[in-house]
């Protein structure tokens, strides 16, 4: 979601215990309320800012816990200045409410703030970090919105595989295993060093042989903490030669799975090839590029459009299994896809799965791909339109998947194969349908806007079942008013 930072008046920090309020995990979109006293009947730590905020102000959300790094890590907007009116029929007394309208990936850490020439001396600051809600003044406001438009960023990367260039071009498995994957794995799980630049460049001496070991150790932390999901990784063969280009799609982790590069984050490879560029490559493992020129040409020989990159950065779920990956020419490959499962796999393969998440540095949703491959396989086109191009479908739960059981996340029945403009309206709950297929619409929209979106009122659903209706009245209960 595109935020209008003009039209905001005021903006305040608001800080949040993960131990016992999540900002990351709220929905965009939602709605939640901040009481003026906290559990023991007190008034919050400066109290006047309940006062003055007001329905509009943007608020900068820091989460701050134990077992949790503090870090800004999401924008919120005042939807309802304070009051003591009933929230969602509960009477709470006296608060304010917010909307959760944007994730700040990866959250900007409270070391930022501190060292910042102008944020450094802003109340949250010299409070150290505790307390509730805080107002910028003017300066400050302007100096957080830059902060933020900055964490906003896409990100490119130039990305060399393997060991060693001329010894160990390591791009296949990275292919394979959906991943780009760093090849110092005598270091370890890289989350143990903290930010000690120091220890892992001593790591690298001992090891590696390497002479300082600084800049080894600053870019495995660039790898860790600045790379986030949506940036643009562009993968190097020798000096002058483009190999492949993909988009981030997970966090850091460790594998140990690997048999070597373990250091990873995933990624989804949509190009694969090899052309000269007028490019001079740095040699490092991982760099950051900046250079909106050599940005375009690298864009342009591997085929990556600004649509393409918007559409995987929003994507609810992204597998290899739905990028087409370009042949050695360069050309998109009109070859049937030879990791596409058949339907009798991906049915044996759901009912080995125990548990539909996996725990690393982040929760990474299980079985979506070998779903996506049976519905796929058994249906083959949109549910509504009929559409048949396989690029231009997604599977979408009717139930969504965090309310859902492990069995719902995995029931077929639990999802449409919707053709993408549909996916995004019946996703973002302001259309549905009903018992006999007819289509439905939220409140919030009207039937012209859908129109301009290209869907239809006389659209109907097919492939019904008792069970599917179940799910689908579920999804009925939650249109947007």
């Amino acid at each position: 979601m595109k935020v209008d930072f003009n039209a905001c008046k005021k903006i305040w920090w608001m800080t949040a215990n993960t131990d016992y309020w999540d900002l990351s995990s709220l929905k965009i979109g939602s709605e939640h309320q901040y009481t003026r006293y906290n559990d023991n009947g007190r008034l919050r730590r400066i109290p006047s800012a309940f006062l003055n905020i007001k329905k509009g102000d943007l608020i900068v959300g820091y989460a701050t816990g134990n077992g949790s790094k503090s870090a800004v890590c999401a924008l919120l907007q005042c939807s309802h200045a304070l009051t003591k009116k009933k929230f969602k029929g509960e009477d709470i007394g006296e608060h304010i409410r917010f909307v959760k309208i944007k994730d700040i990936n990866p959250g900007i850490p409270r070391e930022i703030f501190k060292k910042h020439p102008v944020l450094k001396n802003a109340s949250m600051v010299r409070s150290r970090f505790q307390g509730s809600l805080f107002e910028f003044n003017d300066s400050e406001g302007n100096a957080m919105i830059e902060l933020l438009q900055e964490a906003s960023k896409r990100r490119y990367w130039i990305y060399t595989p393997g060991r060693n260039i001329r010894e160990s071009w390591d791009f296949e498995a990275d292919i394979r295993d959906g991943v780009m994957g760093l090849g110092q794995d005598r270091l370890g799980d890289l989350s143990q060093y903290g930010s000690n630049i120091a220890k892992i460049a001593a790591k690298m001496r001992k090891y590696y042989s390497v002479t300082s070991g600084v800049g080894n150790a600053q870019y495995l932390l660039k790898f860790r903490d600045e790379m986030s999901p949506g940036d643009v990784v562009f993968v190097r063969r020798g000096l002058f030669t483009l190999a492949g280009a993909g988009v981030v799609t997970g966090d850091y982790r460790f594998d140990e799975k690997r048999k070597e590069s373990k250091q990873v984050r995933s990624v989804n490879w949509l190009w694969k090839g090899e052309v000269k560029t007028s490019i001079r490559f740095s040699i490092t493992t991982l760099a950051n590029i900046s250079d909106e020129d050599k940005i375009k040409e690298l864009c342009s020989l591997s085929g990556l459009t600004e649509m393409d990159l918007n559409h995987y950065e929003s994507s609810k779920f992204i597998s290899l299994e739905e990028t087409m990956i370009h042949d050695k020419s360069g050309y998109k490959s009109d070859k049937p896809r030879n990791f596409l499962l058949s339907p009798e796999e991906a049915e044996e393969r759901l009912r080995t799965i125990k548990r539909t998440v996996k725990a690393r540095e982040v929760l990474q949703r299980e079985g979506q791909r070998e779903l996506r491959n049976l519905v796929v396989s058994k249906s083959g086109c949109c549910c509504v339109t009929g559409l048949k191009i396989d690029s231009m479908l997604i599977v979408s739960h009717i139930k969504d998947w965090k309310y859902s059981t492990n069995e719902e996340r995995l029931d077929p029945e639990n999802v449409l194969l919707l053709a993408k403009n549909y996916d995004a309206a019946f996703d973002r709950k302001l259309i549905s349908f009903d018992s006999s297929g007819r289509l439905l619409k939220s409140n919030s929209i009207s039937w012209k806007e859908l129109a301009l979106l290209g869907i239809k009122k006389s659209a109907r659903l097919t492939q019904l079942s008792e069970k599917r209706e179940k799910y689908l009245a579920w999804h009925r209960d939650r249109l947007l008013e």
